[in-house]
């Protein structure tokens, strides 16, 4: 409580929730909430932010991605853009930075 929504506290606690691994456990997650979280932290690039005008990196991105997966709604919606997004993030070297240009 008094908390802003995060992308990374998000993808912890529904994985907590899994490591769990009850019905009661993950029937208490609201899934039409969480899916409204995840669009509204999906940009126009095709990445995530961690909060409302946070940070939009690979970190977030893989987060919002992996909430997505662990609660079978990776819907065309939330993976848009997603592969150009990452495949932005790769330099010359082949390494991937966090967001596009600091590789």
């Amino acid at each position: 409580p008094g908390q802003v929504s995060h992308a990374a506290t998000t993808f912890a606690a529904l994985s907590a929730l899994f490591v769990i691994g009850t019905d009661e456990a993950l029937e208490s997650i609201d899934r039409q909430s969480l899916y409204r979280f995840l669009l509204r932290m999906k940009q126009p690039d095709g990445s995530f932010s961690v909060t409302d005008d946070g940070e939009m990196d690979i970190r977030a991105t893989y987060c919002a991605l992996a909430a997505a997966s662990h609660t079978n709604m990776l819907t065309p919606e939330i993976t848009r853009g997603c592969k150009d997004f990452i495949s932005s993030l790769q330099s010359f070297d082949g390494g991937i930075g966090g967001e596009p240009g600091n590789e």
